[in-house]
């Protein structure tokens, strides 16, 4: 039995795996109200060699995050039915769509077993590389093609050079999203027959921040693929170019994991990259509205019905939106997780806990321009400007204003007038 998502007692879900937390609501369309929030918090793997450049992630966090969530859901789900005043009316999932931080790379073996950590959006480790491939590409599209450190492709090629050993092991390459969605599909279950996927999909949204996928044919290019490797263009999951396409059916494990009673099956969206969802989010979808999207990362864009130019190219990333148009975006890797840096540094100094609240609190008594101290923010590279190699600074300290640097109100202030 299938969900139609008009019906009163159909609710739908939302799952976003992002680089400090994983979120989910729980809303139901047929009044368009959010019933439930959730989420969970990590943060990046460590770093003990202080390697530049790396960013990398466990992928096991996000799917303790995404069951610990739906779990959460779902009990919640199962006290609305009891509870009678829902006119005898049932509530029940009808479906499931995930969003994901973008360009992270997510290697799988034969067993679709991780096998080393995901490298994520911000991982610029691959500078080298992206330059190669970006001066590679070019030549064979006779074009520009500029493919950043942060995008998926570099990554892969960084792992052949440096990691052999792990590049051998892996049958296949996903994106976040792409590995969520095909954990809730059963692509792991004992139980194969439980699972109506059986390799991994991705969509044109997502997959068009690879740096090796076409915007206008909506294709991998293959030809770009064997600059990294012969191999790399089949360990690709398919693209699903309709953007309304289900990717499966939550399995059979996962419902047993969250006690699930229901028997009607929960449909699993394709899903899409974080700035594609959000522009959905939003009601972007039309040409000539735009977005400005402050997270992690700072991001602008908005839908358009013609792909960019070469020559955009160089500064605008060239991606497709999740409803079959454009979403030509530019990104700048330092923008709120700045000041998580910063409070992070004071939350280890001083006894009491430091809030973003009370940081923010305090920054509000600290006059404009944070008494001259001027913050660039570059604390992992950027990548607009394209200046993977940059550091953060803290410029205009004088003999005057040097005592405000241990105070977390005018540093705080001072980061985000950075941003």
């Amino acid at each position: 039995m299938t969900a139609s998502r008009d019906e009163k007692g159909c609710l739908l879900v939302g799952i976003d795996v992002g680089t400090q937390g994983t979120k989910g609501i729980l809303y139901q369309s047929s009044t368009q109200v959010i019933l439930q929030r959730e989420s969970v918090s990590y943060s990046l793997a460590e770093n003990p060699s202080q390697i530049e450049g790396r960013a990398e992630q466990d992928p096991a966090i996000w799917e303790h995050a995404v069951e610990t969530i739906l779990a959460s859901i779902v009990k919640n789900v199962a006290a609305m039915n009891e509870n009678k005043d829902n006119d005898g009316e049932e509530y029940f999932i009808g479906g499931i769509g995930v969003s994901g931080q973008q360009h992270g790379m997510v290697p799988l073996d034969a067993s679709f077993q991780p096998i080393r950590n995901a490298k994520l959006w911000c991982d610029v480790e691959a500078h080298e590389e992206s330059r190669e491939l970006s001066r590679l590409a070019a030549s064979k599209m006779g074009r520009t093609w500029n493919v950043p450190a942060g995008f998926t492709a570099p990554k892969v090629w960084w792992m052949k050079q440096n990691e052999p050993e792990n590049f051998e092991k892996m049958k296949y390459c996903c994106l976040p999203h792409d590995y969520i969605t095909f954990l809730l599909c059963g692509g792991r279950d004992k139980n194969k027959n439980a699972t109506d996927l059986t390799l991994p999909v991705t969509d044109a949204g997502d997959a068009s921040g690879t740096g090796i996928f076409d915007p206008v044919t909506r294709q991998y290019n293959q030809e770009l693929t064997e600059i990294i490797d012969e191999k790399y263009f089949d360990m690709l999951p398919k693209v699903i170019i309709e953007p309304h396409a289900i990717a499966g059916y939550l399995s059979d494990d996962w419902k047993d994991r969250m006690n699930m009673k229901n028997k009607r099956k929960i449909c699993i969206s394709i899903g899409s990259g974080d700035n594609m969802c959000s522009a959905l989010g939003v009601g972007c979808v039309e040409p000539k509205t735009a977005v400005l999207s402050l997270g992690t990362s700072g991001t602008i864009f908005g839908v358009s019905s013609n792909p960019i130019s070469s020559e955009q190219n160089k500064v605008v990333a060239p991606f497709c939106d999740a409803a079959g148009r454009f979403l030509p975006l530019i990104c700048i890797m330092s923008c709120t997780g700045v000041l998580e840096n910063v409070l992070s540094t004071f939350k280890t100094s001083t006894k009491e806990g430091i809030t973003h609240d009370r940081a923010t609190m305090l920054a509000c008594d600290v006059p404009k321009g944070s008494h001259g101290l001027l913050f660039l923010p570059f604390l992992n590279g950027e990548r607009t400007p394209n200046w993977p190699h940059s550091k953060g600074a803290l410029l205009g300290i004088t003999s005057e204003n040097m005592c405000y640097i241990h105070d977390i109100g005018v540093l705080y202030r001072a980061a985000m007038e950075g941003r």
